[in-house]
């Protein structure tokens, strides 16, 4: 039988897939990538519609993987994360535990254990110069947007505090979840906290889906679930029976809204109130059944297993965990600097200088971050732009990704036609389907390296 736990996980993880491929429909460019893309909503919706279906939950994460995989290197964080408790799902499939309580306890340890790991290296890679800079601070430059989206005029005198007040909590809220769900007395407090950064962050950004916050947050929240105990999800599935029943439904308004707004059938203001709805719904709702349970005495009782007796602690799934590490290391290594958690905290780690406080420069193993093409221009001449910021100088390695053309989704709707650098003093000029420079890094690591430009004009880009 499955436990309520392991059901409540399989439902928003459902949702977290469909808000995830809602964001761009770009994977529909492909013949592969709409074939993976509409059988990840289909298998999702089953999943939602059947309440958690154990066997449909394994095929939808060997899918996700598979969408992974076709859509590197340009991974952004929420997806990357996705993958890992995708992996997690089908690591337990492949160790046959004893019960399928065992399995779910297992992948709720490496759960719990994924999110203190990418809250705690969101933490460290804010720990530098420029995101304290109220004038380029990211977490200050979306607290401005988030303020005019809303129609929130403040004076120049409180923008500043505001601001402020962005980049302090920026740190503290994702610090302190971790710390109070890693207090067992303090752990209910940890889930609330951490539920309504997400809700906040949603109200906050919902509107401009090209920061993927949205769908950040819609991650945080399959991990955050797996910190309630089995009475406590329980009741926040047998409490909102109407909750679960319409779930498919916001989840279908959530994807079909995209989708009619990129065949010109719904204009941009009304896909974007129907999403907006949709999800305010959906985690505003399920953010007060949280609440419910928490408070409830009944499921503060201490976890029990099917026969009514106390859970053992199991082990996670470790090599799970190590590769989250690695990949939260690889901007101190110089191993990679983009998919690796630290979007949007201005982290700049190169080969010849650092903006991190704790970090004078990147070690570069592997040798990427000191070749690079310089004085960057489109064909135009005018400078290359990236979130509405020049970039002056990339990574050679990024530059001939983008030749291959596998890197699309990292220019952020504004990937220029050509491309003109200086390399070693000679000037080039290529386009995405030119033949591949000989001197190009091989497939494998231009398949999974990420790279964000680099020098000190880069510290101002607010990239995933």
């Amino acid at each position: 039988m499955q436990s309520s736990g392991s059901r409540l996980f399989s439902l928003l993880w459902a949702f977290a897939v469909v808000s995830s491929l809602a964001t761009s429909l770009d994977f529909a460019e492909s013949p592969s990538g709409l074939a993976l893309g509409a059988s990840l909503v289909l298998s999702a919706g089953v999943i939602l519609f059947r309440t958690g279906a154990a066997w449909v939950l394994s095929i939808n994460s060997l899918l996700w993987l598979a969408f992974v995989a076709l859509s590197l290197p340009a991974l952004p964080n929420h997806r990357l994360v996705l993958a890992l408790i995708a992996a997690t799902t089908l690591t337990g499939g492949f160790l046959k535990p004893a019960t399928p309580d065992a399995d779910w306890r297992r992948r709720q340890s490496t759960m719990r254990g994924l999110l203190v790991i990418v809250y705690l290296f969101a933490v460290a890679a804010k720990l530098n110069t420029t995101y304290f800079e109220v004038e380029r601070s990211c977490a200050a430059k979306f607290m401005r947007e988030s303020l005019l989206l809303h129609g929130i005029i403040t004076g120049s005198a409180h923008e500043s505090l505001k601001a402020s007040v962005a980049i302090w909590w920026g740190i503290a809220g994702e610090a302190l979840v971790v710390l109070l769900l890693l207090m067992p007395r303090a752990r209910s407090l940890g889930v609330l906290l951490g539920v309504s950064l997400g809700m906040l962050l949603h109200l906050s950004f919902a509107t401009s889906f090209l920061q993927h916050f949205q769908n950040f947050s819609a991650v945080m929240l399959v991990l955050l679930a797996a910190w309630l105990n089995e009475a406590q999800a329980r009741r926040v599935l047998e409490q909102n029976p109407l909750l679960w029943r319409m779930a498919p439904w916001l989840a279908s308004m959530v994807f079909g809204s995209s989708l009619l707004e990129s065949c010109g059938l719904m204009s941009f203001p009304s896909a974007l109130a129907l999403r907006y709805t949709s999800f305010l719904v959906f985690y505003g709702w399920l953010l007060v059944a949280i609440v419910v349970a928490l408070t409830s005495r009944r499921a503060a009782a201490p976890a029990e297993g099917p026969d009514g007796g106390r859970r053992s602690a199991v082990p996670p799934f470790w090599p799970i965990l190590a590769l989250a590490l690695m990949n939260g290391m690889c901007p101190y290594l110089g191993v990679k600097t983009r998919s690796s958690f630290s979007m949007y905290s201005n982290l700049r780690i190169d080969a010849r200088s650092s903006n991190h406080l704790f970090m004078p420069t990147s070690p570069d193993s592997l040798g990427f971050l000191s070749d690079t093409g310089g004085e960057l221009s489109d064909g135009s001449g005018s400078p290359v732009m990236i979130a509405g910021q020049p970039v002056f100088e990339l990574p050679y390695i990024a530059i001939c990704a983008y030749i291959a053309g596998m890197e699309a989704p990292a220019w952020q709707g504004s990937r220029p036609s050509s491309l003109s650098f200086v390399r070693y003093g000679v000037r080039r000029s290529v386009r995405p389907g030119d033949p591949l420079p000989p001197d190009c890094p091989g497939w494998l690591a231009r398949k999974l390296l990420f790279f964000a430009p680099v020098g000190p004009a880069s510290e101002a880009l607010c990239v995933w």
